[in-house]
C-alpha cells in the first residue's frame, strides 16, 4: 500500500479527531514507521475479514468504548469485567452462527426477541481520545 492509498483510507474515517490523530502521527513519522503503520493496518483488516474471534473482539471493543460513561456511572470495574466476556461471547456466537448459515438459531434467538419498542439504530461518533487508543485492562 502506498502512502497515498493509506492517507486515502485514513481520510475515509468518519470521526474527525481520530482521523486527525492518525494523520498527524502518520505525516510526522519516518518512512520506516509509515511502512510499519501500513503493515499493521493491513494485518488488522485481514484479521477482521478472516478471523471471527478477532472480529468479535473488535466489535466488543467498539461496544466497550460506547459503554464507558455508563460503566463509570453505574458499574464497578469487577462488574464490567464480568459483563465484557458475556458481550464478546454473544457477538462471537452470532458471527459464527451467521458464518455457518445457522439462520434458524439466529432468527430463533435474535429476530424473535427484537422488542417492538426499540428505537431505530443511529450512527454514533467513536468516543476515543489519544489516551484511549490502546484500551485498558479492566476487561
Amino acid at each position: 500500500m502506498t502512502n497515498k492509498e493509506f492517507i486515502k483510507r485514513i481520510n475515509a474515517i468518519k470521526n474527525n479527531s481520530v482521523r486527525e490523530m492518525f494523520l498527524n502521527s502518520f505525516n510526522g513519522s519516518s518512512n520506516y514507521q509509515k511502512r510499519k503503520m501500513r503493515k499493521m493496518q493491513e494485518l488488522y483488516e485481514r484479521k477482521l475479514c478472516d478471523d471471527l474471534n478477532y472480529r468479535a473482539k473488535a466489535i466488543a471493543a467498539y461496544v466497550r468504548c460506547f459503554m464507558e460513561d455508563f460503566h463509570c456511572k453505574h458499574l464497578t470495574d469487577a462488574q464490567m469485567k464480568e459483563l465484557n466476556p458475556i458481550i464478546r461471547n454473544a457477538i462471537y456466537t452470532f458471527l459464527k452462527d451467521y458464518a455457518d448459515g445457522d439462520f434458524f438459531g439466529i432468527s430463533g434467538t435474535c429476530v424473535c426477541n427484537l422488542a417492538s419498542y426499540w428505537e431505530d439504530c443511529e450512527y454514533l461518533r467513536v468516543p476515543l481520545n489519544e489516551n484511549d487508543v490502546f484500551g485498558d485492562d479492566d476487561g
